[in-house]
């Protein structure tokens, strides 16, 4: 499907597809998280995001949806999930994305940063980057 939308992407570019490449792949994202697969779940995204292949997802991405990927990545990073805030409270398995709104990461005191911060921040240096 991420495929057959970034070859569709690529003759056309337009919001609706952007945001479809970008719940696709989080779809996929999800399922590897939903069995347990955290690991490639990452690497999924990591691919997605910065891989050096020509066809990486990113670039069909319009910037508000690499965005949000972008943090999905960070926030998976950190927490070993998607953000919550993307899907519908009421359906705990994977679906599709209900909310594209920014959100916070739930960081309240520095002891809840699990991640290294030169790491964290080389992340979000590569997305700017990206942009």
């Amino acid at each position: 499907m991420v495929e057959f939308l970034m070859g569709a992407a690529k003759q056309e570019a337009s919001d609706i597809l952007s945001f479809q490449l970008l719940e696709a792949l989080l779809f996929r994202v999800q399922l590897h998280i939903f069995t347990g697969r955290c690991q490639s779940a990452l690497a999924i995204l990591q691919n997605a995001l910065k891989s050096a292949n020509d066809g990486i997802v990113a670039e069909y991405l319009k910037t508000s949806d690499r965005c949000l990927a972008w943090l999905a990545y960070v926030h998976l990073i950190e927490f070993n999930s998607l953000p919550s805030k993307f899907y519908d409270p009421s359906n705990a398995n994977p679906s599709r994305i209900v909310n594209t709104e920014p959100f916070i990461m739930p960081w309240q005191t520095v002891q809840d940063v699990k991640t290294n911060p030169d790491m964290l921040l080389a992340v979000f240096e590569g997305k700017y980057k990206s942009l």
